[in-house]
């Protein structure tokens, strides 16, 4: 467990080594800081925090607009959660952690209208998830074998069908957590390499520097808020939430453990993360330009 949460936090390797540069300068030990100017060489190398990945694929493409939100056991803030969405407008919604009473809760709120296409799979505490859209969904099922509850559908854009998928793989508390990556890496790395256009949003509890999900990156993806200036930024995990407090409140969130996933070659035009009242996450909104063929 020690091992993961490092390697979750290897994302700020080069902020802190950049910050212990300045102090070494400051200080005139020059000898440590040539030591830290090598190590962020290395870390710069190795995490390549520029944009990539990012722009327009050649040939037709098309927008679609992906929001993920983890919603606490069904306790996130309904009226927040809705006027979130109406917002960003997204065209697919994906709710990890959703109970049947937080369904009746949003809709009550207003996402029944906002939404009012879905595909879900409430249940009690952490392992529900639900798919919700704007436009209608067609071959709506289970992903079957992950802990918590993991959904499909196909959503039409501008006439073209896109699959999107909302998952939930377990913390790394559980011995299920490589296991729940790998068997996304089996079920749906086939095919987005034979050329399906798949989208996959949700809670993944890891970062980019998890060994599991790098595995998943590998299989086909590109992780849209890796593609921005610098692989630290838009963290989404832990604020507030269920311990929510005068400390807890004004932490901000350290790592991105929350992913808008697109098929590799896929375009990103914007990333950005909204803190919603109620819950330890942060919203991760992603508008992506998919290529067709």
């Amino acid at each position: 467990m020690l091992v993961v949460l490092l390697a979750a936090l290897t994302a700020w390797a080069a902020p802190v080594t950049v910050l212990a540069l300045i102090v070494f300068g400051a200080a005139r030990l020059w000898r440590s800081a040539l030591v830290a100017v090598a190590v962020l060489l290395l870390v710069l190398a190795w995490q390549r925090p520029f944009p990539h990945g990012s722009g327009d694929p050649p040939g037709s493409t098309v927008a679609l607009t992906v929001m993920t939100q983890n919603v606490l056991f069904g306790e996130a803030d309904p009226d927040a959660l809705v006027s979130r969405v109406r917002s960003a407008r997204p065209d697919v919604l994906v709710l990890t952690e959703l109970t049947p009473q937080g369904v009746a809760a949003f809709d009550a709120a207003g996402l029944a209208s906002a939404l009012p296409y879905r595909y879900l799979a409430p249940d009690g505490g952490a392992t529900g998830t639900g798919l919700y859209a704007a436009t209608p969904l067609s071959r709506t099922r289970p992903i079957e074998g992950t802990w918590f509850n993991a959904v499909e559908a196909v959503v039409q854009v501008q006439g073209h069908p896109v699959t999107v998928a909302g998952v939930h793989p377990v913390t790394p508390y559980s011995p299920r957590w490589a296991t729940d990556h790998e068997l996304l890496v089996e079920r749906l790395g086939p095919r987005v390499r034979a050329g399906e256009t798949l989208v996959v949003a949700g809670d993944f509890n890891a970062t980019q520097y998890n060994a599991p999900f790098a595995r998943l990156l590998d299989a086909g993806f590109v992780d849209a808020g890796q593609t921005r200036l610098w692989a630290w930024q838009q963290p989404s995990w832990p604020i507030g939430g269920i311990a929510d407090g005068p400390l807890t409140s004004r932490v901000p969130p350290l790592i991105r453990i929350d992913h808008v996933l697109a098929p590799r070659g896929a375009g990103v035009e914007s990333v950005s993360t909204a803190h919603l009242p109620g819950t330890d996450h942060a919203g991760v909104v992603a508008r992506v330009r998919l290529p067709l063929g």
